[in-house]
This record gives structure tokens, C-alpha cells and sequence, in this order.
């Protein structure tokens, strides 16, 4: 079982340090916000399910990108001037938390 779960794992991409994330801001998560929104329109269209299943893994890839290089809270403290960024580091979870309420109650 365990030579199973480490041939699984042995193609995902290894994870980033986490000290070297970059601050989230609104330009980084641009490109990940607009495959979100063109997958609420392709939702509204009808016969877009071959389109939904080949910009998947663009989709799939960019939040990827998005979720381990960039950080929520070195981005807020950069917006409000500040250089503590470790008290609001749990604004980190809180996005996740977020983005799945956000999906799962309106997706």
C-alpha cells in the first residue's frame, strides 16, 4: 500500500518552499480569476462540455500556481504598509475556506 500511495505521489510537483512565496496581488491572480469566469459562463452555455473538459487542466494548473507561489497575507501587510505579515498569516487559510463556501454554495 505504501509503494502504491509513492508511485501516485512520484508525478505531482513538489511543493515550494514556503518562505520564498511571492505577495498576492490582484495582477497574480488575474489569470486564474478569469478561467473562474469563463467557466461561469461555459456553466450558463449549453453544449460546452467538451470546451469545460479541454480548458480543465489550464484551469486546474493556474490554481495550482496560484495557491503555492503566492501568499494572502504578505499581500495584505504589503497594501496596508506594514512588515509583520506573521499575525494575519491565517487570512491564508481563510481564503481557502472561502473559495470552497464560494464554489460549492454558488458553483
Amino acid at each position: 500500500m505504501v509503494s502504491l500511495l509513492k508511485s501516485l505521489t512520484a508525478y505531482l510537483p513538489a511543493m515550494p518552499d514556503p518562505d520564498n512565496r511571492l505577495p498576492f496581488t490582484l495582477l497574480a491572480g488575474l489569470p486564474f480569476f478569469f478561467c473562474y469566469y469563463v467557466f461561469a459562463v461555459l456553466a450558463i452555455l449549453p453544449n460546452t462540455f467538451l470546451v469545460k473538459i479541454a480548458l480543465l487542466p489550464v484551469i486546474v494548473k493556474l490554481g495550482w500556481h496560484t495557491s503555492v507561489n503566492y501568499d494572502v497575507a504578505k499581500g495584505l501587510a504589503t497594501s496596508y504598509s506594514r512588515l509583520d505579515y506573521e499575525r494575519i498569516v491565517t487570512y491564508n487559510y481563510g481564503a481557502v475556506v472561502i473559495s470552497f463556501f464560494y464554489t460549492h454554495t454558488h458553483g
